[in-house]
C-alpha cells in the first residue's frame, strides 16, 4: 500500500515529506521479516516505520519545504542498522574454527 501511495505521489509531482520514504522501506522490510518468521525483526522495523511516519507528519504539519520525492536532510539510517536478529550459530564441528577466524579478524584490526 505504501509503495502505491509513494508511486502515485511521484506521478502527481507531489512533495514527499522527509521520513516517508524511509518508513516505506521499513514497512517493506517488516513484511519480509514477518514472512521469514523473524518476529523480533518485524517488530523492530515496524517501530522504525512508525517513528519515520511521525517525522513525516511533523514535517508536513510544520510546512517544511525543499524536500521532494523522499530525498532530504532527514537523519537517514540504513533500515537494517541495529536491528535485532537471531544468533548465527555454526554447526558444533565448526564453532572452534569460526571462533578462531573472528579472533584473527579482531587481531588484524
Amino acid at each position: 500500500m505504501a509503495d502505491a501511495v509513494y508511486a502515485q505521489a511521484q506521478l502527481n509531482g507531489l512533495r514527499i515529506p522527509a521520513g516517508f520514504n524511509h518508513a516505506r522501506e521499513n514497512m517493506n522490510r517488516a513484511a519480509e521479516a514477518g514472512r521469514a518468521g523473524n518476529i523480533r525483526q518485524m517488530r523492530e522495523f515496524q517501530q522504525r516505520a512508525i517513528q519515520d511516519l511521525i517525522l513525516a507528519q511533523a514535517n508536513l504539519d510544520a510546512g517544511v519545504s525543499g524536500v521532494s520525492m523522499g530525498a532530504g536532510g532527514d537523519d537517514y539510517r540504513p533500515p537494517d542498522a541495529g536491528v535485532a536478529s537471531t544468533p548465527d550459530e555454526a554447526p558444533a564441528g565448526f564453532r572452534e574454527l569460526v571462533s578462531d577466524y573472528f579472533k584473527a579478524i579482531g587481531e588484524f584490526r
